[in-house]
Formats: C-alpha cells, sequence, structure tokens
C-alpha cells in the first residue's frame, strides 16, 4: 500500500513538473498557443475596426430586442449564428488589417511603375474583400431594421391588448355615471330640495330665536339676533 501510494505521488509530480514545463513562460508562448482563438484591439486598423463596431452594434440591438428576449423570434439559433459571424467578419477584418499594414510598409518607397503595375491586383484583392465583409456587416444591420420592426409591432400589439382588457371597464364606468338610480335630472332635483329644505330650516330658526330672545335693560326695543 505504502509503495503504491509514493508511486502515485510521484506520478502526480512528474505530471506537475511536465504541465509547469509546458506552461507559456511569455506574451508571445500565449499567443502562439491560442494563436487564431482570440483577437486584440491592435489586430485591426481603424477602417476594419469601424467595420467591426458596426457588425457588434447591429448583434447587440438584435439579441437584446424584445421580440428576441421573449422569445418571439429564434432567440437560439441567434445566440450560436450571431457570435460565429461575428467571429468569422471579425477574423477577416484582422487579416485585412494585416495585409494591409505589411503592403503599406513594403511599398512606403515611391513605388516605380513596374511596382505600381504589379501591386494593383493585391490592392483589387483588398477592395472585393472589403466589399464582401460590409455586404455581411450590412446583411446584419438589415437584419437589426428587421428585428425593430417586429419589435415595434409586439409592443404596439402589448398596448392594443391592454386597450381591449381595459375597454369593458371604461364602458362600464361611463355607464354608471349616466345611468341608474340616480340620473342627472334626478341630482339636479335633489340639489333643489335641499337648497328649498335649508331656506325653511332657517326660516324656522328665526321664528324661534325670535321666540326666545331676552329684552335688552336698557331698551324697550327687543334685541336682534346676532349677525
Amino acid at each position: 500500500m505504502t509503495s503504491l501510494g509514493i508511486g502515485g505521488v510521484a506520478f502526480g509530480l512528474g505530471l506537475a513538473a511536465l504541465a509547469v514545463a509546458l506552461r507559456p513562460t511569455s506574451t508571445a508562448d500565449l499567443r502562439q498557443v491560442y494563436k487564431g482563438s482570440y483577437l486584440l484591439p491592435q489586430d485591426l486598423d481603424q477602417q476594419s475596426a469601424e467595420l467591426l463596431g458596426r457588425a457588434e452594434r447591429a448583434i447587440h440591438l438584435i439579441t437584446t430586442s424584445q421580440v428576441n428576449v421573449d422569445g418571439l423570434i429564434d432567440d437560439v439559433r441567434n445566440a450560436v449564428v450571431l457570435p460565429a459571424e461575428k467571429w468569422e467578419i471579425a477574423k477577416l477584418l484582422a487579416e485585412m488589417s494585416d495585409l494591409r499594414r505589411r503592403r503599406q510598409h513594403a511599398l512606403r518607397e515611391t513605388a516605380s511603375p513596374l511596382v505600381a503595375a504589379a501591386a494593383a491586383p493585391l490592392e483589387r484583392s483588398l477592395r472585393l474583400v472589403e466589399a464582401a465583409v460590409t455586404a455581411r456587416v450590412e446583411t446584419l444591420e438589415q437584419y437589426v431594421r428587421e428585428v425593430q420592426q417586429a419589435d415595434a409591432a409586439h409592443v404596439a400589439g402589448v398596448q392594443l391588448a391592454f386597450i381591449r382588457a381595459e375597454v369593458p371597464r371604461y364602458e362600464e364606468i361611463v355607464a354608471r355615471s349616466t345611468t341608474g338610480s340616480a340620473t342627472r335630472q334626478d341630482l339636479e332635483e335633489l340639489t333643489r330640495g335641499a337648497d328649498d329644505l335649508e331656506q325653511a330650516i332657517n326660516r324656522d330658526n328665526e321664528s324661534s330665536f325670535q321666540q326666545l330672545r331676552p329684552l335688552d335693560p336698557d331698551s324697550t326695543v327687543p334685541m336682534r339676533r346676532p349677525s
């Protein structure tokens, strides 16, 4: 048992040592190990970064739309396809950026007509690739417009459903306000009756007060009710 335990420990230590030996020791090593699995901002020139930014904004608008959040469009497919499309666009843009940098560096001196003619197909190829990538970004942006239209229709549908649900309450309160045991004419008659009753009560009170008023000791004129 003891020898097996020691052997197992030794084997484990051996694997650990191997792992340490194989572990990348610098940024350059890490870049080599994970080459093709990531991109850095500096991998893109300004032109490519702007195109990738458009793609990222489009994907963000799609994935955060209400119809996508509510699962009214293919949210599962969007979650798979859109990141993959973004990655493919980013890789193409990074390669384009690298090709542009290399060409600009190599041809930074004034090129002879012969060199310029030889380089012309390279420029045309880059323009073709850029047009193709731009078209892919524009396809995403068109999808955004369609999703936004669907979003607006969805919101309008929710609002219309709310209005339809509220209509019976509005109808009921309108009916209650114009019909029932107390119509507008009934209320007006009750108001007039209340006014008449108030006046009659005031007359009765005045009559009662006249009968109960005391005499002013300094005058034979009866005291008047204080106003």
